[in-house]
């Protein structure tokens, strides 16, 4: 978690402060390559994580599970330096992190314990200077928004997982 600092009272992007913000420090269980992030269990049973991967200088935020209107997909991904979509996955694909050792960068897997429950009603964020991602939960819904402000401009990338239909903008 090298230059990533995930502060209890990090500013939410706007259309999020409906939602009560959490402490991260309990969901910082994600740690990869040249990163680190939180993981979360939404109300609707998605495994979801917002990750900063300083290294590479871009934030993004996926979340696994059941989709509603994208046909087979079954991950939600949005980054700071590339495009939002869906895709198809696997579980044991997801559940992953790259750790660098004595044989270089290897793909470890990871537990579903990992993925603490985000009550309805409340939103997560995980920051750093640059780059910065906020996912709220309801009953059925989970919104996620990754943002990076540099002095090119500001990046932001959305979606929304809703019961009928799923988005990114």
């Amino acid at each position: 978690m090298v230059g990533t600092v995930a502060p209890s009272a990090a500013a939410a992007p706007p259309g999020y402060s409906g939602y009560h913000a959490v402490d991260p420090k309990p969901f910082q269980t994600y740690s990869t390559y040249g990163g680190a992030g939180v993981q979360f269990t939404s109300p609707s049973g998605l495994l979801c994580r917002i990750v900063v991967i300083s290294r590479g200088e871009f934030a993004y935020a996926q979340c696994f599970g059941a989709l509603a209107g994208v046909g087979r997909a079954d991950l939600a991904s949005i980054n700071t330096g590339g495009a939002a979509g869906f895709s198809t996955s696997s579980r044991s694909s997801f559940l992953t992190a790259q750790n660098v050792g004595d044989n270089g960068v290897t793909t470890e897997p990871i537990s579903a314990s990992g993925f603490p429950a985000l009550r309805a009603g409340s939103s997560l964020t995980y920051t750093d200077d640059i780059w910065s991602g906020t996912c709220a939960v309801d009953a059925a819904r989970t919104r996620c928004t990754v943002t990076a402000v540099t002095s090119s401009g500001t990046t932001v990338k959305s979606f929304t997982l809703g019961p009928t239909a799923s988005t990114t903008s």
